[in-house]
């Protein structure tokens, strides 16, 4: 229910932003067209495969180099969607703290959609596949202790 209720829901939003016809979009509406967009991206790229993950019994059919890249784009919509909700804050402070000024839309989305991609690299490193004694394999995160010091998981897990 909850996927459907997502999808319906930003999809109304983009044709609400988008339908009225070919004009210009003031700077609250590109951002909240993005997020909506990116909203979407969380829909198809983290619930709807978690979902059938979890009906799979966690157990990844999908191979070991989709495992990294399916965790990347996973934690890539999260963080870009709540980087979008920052931006639409920060947005709307700066024109109650300097209405004269021009909106920094584009710097807004650019450095949330680039921090967002940048954050969750980290995560085809630390993602891999594990067969288990009984023959199952899923797809965990495993931080080597060999090659990645404790400084690189704090640092990890704080960003």
């Amino acid at each position: 229910m909850m996927i459907v209720m997502t999808l319906l829901g930003n999809v109304a939003v983009i044709f609400s932003i988008c339908l009225p016809g070919c004009r210009k979009l003031r700077s609250t509406q590109v951002l909240f067209l993005n997020l909506a967009i990116a909203d979407l991206l969380v829909c198809f790229f983290t619930m709807t495969p978690q979902l059938i993950w979890e009906c799979m019994g966690r157990e990844w059919e999908a191979g070991s180099v989709f495992c990294p890249i399916f965790k990347v784009l996973q934690i890539f919509t999260m963080v870009c969607s709540n980087y979008l909700i920052v931006s639409i804050a920060l947005d709307r402070v700066m024109a109650v703290v300097f209405p004269l000024r021009r909106p920094n839309t584009k710097n807004y989305l650019l450095g949330s959609w680039l921090m967002s991609f940048l954050l969750s690299l980290p995560s085809a490193h630390i993602f891999h596949l594990y067969n288990d004694p009984s023959g199952r394999t899923f797809c965990v995160s495993k931080f080597d202790t060999d090659h990645l010091s404790i400084n690189h998981r704090r640092v990890y897990t704080w960003l």
